[in-house]
């Protein structure tokens, strides 16, 4: 619910500024750096130290479960933010 937040609050903030900054360097560079690398640039854009402590309180308890299915992706990322995610060779 807190990510929902974020993500909506990156779109109507800074959509444009995520969407180069994800597509400058592509799908692929941002899979390899990881799913908080990936976040970290919607949290850039929102300005929001709560909502910021709050996502890495819940990130931290992510890592430490076993049960990681129900967690987004970059891709998912990615995709909630309009962005192509092919990987080109």
């Amino acid at each position: 619910m807190i990510e929902d937040v974020i993500i909506e609050l990156g779109r109507t903030r800074g959509e444009d500024y995520i969407q180069s900054k994800w597509s400058g360097h592509g799908y692929g560079y941002w899979k390899k750096r990881g799913y908080k690398a990936t976040f970290e640039v919607i949290l850039s854009v929102i300005d929001n130290q709560l909502l910021e402590k709050i996502w890495y309180l819940l990130y931290a308890f992510y890592l430490s479960i076993e049960d990681k299915q129900h967690i987004r992706t970059v891709k998912d990322l990615f995709q909630s933010f309009h962005v192509q995610t092919t990987i080109e060779t």
